[in-house]
């Protein structure tokens, strides 16, 4: 485990994460030193993108409930605790979508990156909205940026665009999910919602081959019919 302390919040690591945005990052494809590189700033890259996610809920949680906030990553996601906090239901929906919010930081500097490239602002979204959708643009430009720091800052706005929007499914327990919770009174109308929606887009990710998406899909399916039996006894 690797523990430090950032703006008065504890932060503890645990070596799953490193694991898990590497296999992300197509460690297991890497034949050459360029695709080492690449890989490591994946790393990087998913790191601060989750911990920023998470230290979104940690600072505004303690300006909102007080309490002290501990944040762990582990795995391909984290969370934050904080211990002595007390919240209404309406702070309890603002600390949780401050993650979501948080993660898009980081995805807004690389995009301003991106227009600083391009010379051009339009020609940067144009950029910016190629590279979300997974596509190569080429850019004519007399700026000079290091192969390695756009892809980095490729990395950080798709991690960070992505991340947030993953997070705000309405699928209990992601933040979209807990959102929804915190906004209604039925505990069982909760998990009805996040099964069926869950459900429907594990179908889509199997429709698409997106294996890895419907493995997390298919757990958090199962989560929720879990929670939908046990609120219906």
């Amino acid at each position: 485990m690797i523990r430090f302390t950032l703006m008065g919040v504890p932060i503890a690591i645990h070596p799953s994460l490193w694991i898990t945005l590497a296999l992300f990052g197509g460690l297991l494809g890497v034949h050459s030193v360029d695709g080492l590189y690449r890989t490591a700033l994946f790393v990087i890259a998913g790191f601060i993108c989750l911990l920023v996610h998470e230290m979104g809920h940690a600072l505004v949680g303690r300006k909102l409930g007080g309490g002290t906030p501990m944040v762990f990553l582990a795995w391909l996601g984290g969370g934050c605790i904080n211990e002595g906090a007390v919240f209404t239901r309406g702070h309890g929906v603002l600390m949780t979508a401050a993650g979501p919010l948080f993660s898009l930081l980081p995805g807004a500097f690389a995009c301003v990156f991106f227009m600083v490239y391009a010379q051009d602002w339009r020609l940067g979204m144009e950029l910016t909205g190629a590279i979300l959708a997974g596509h190569s643009m080429e850019v004519q430009t007399t700026f000079s940026a290091p192969p390695m720091l756009l892809v980095f800052s490729q990395y950080i706005l798709q991690i960070s665009f992505w991340w947030a929007l993953l997070n705000l499914i309405p699928v209990f327990p992601l933040d979209g999910g807990q959102i929804m919770s915190g906004l209604m009174q039925s505990e069982r109308l909760v998990h009805g919602i996040s099964l069926v929606v869950s459900l429907a887009l594990l179908a889509l990710c199997l429709v698409l081959g997106f294996w890895i998406l419907a493995l997390l899909l298919g757990f958090l399916a199962h989560l929720n019919l879990k929670g939908l039996r046990q609120a219906e006894r």
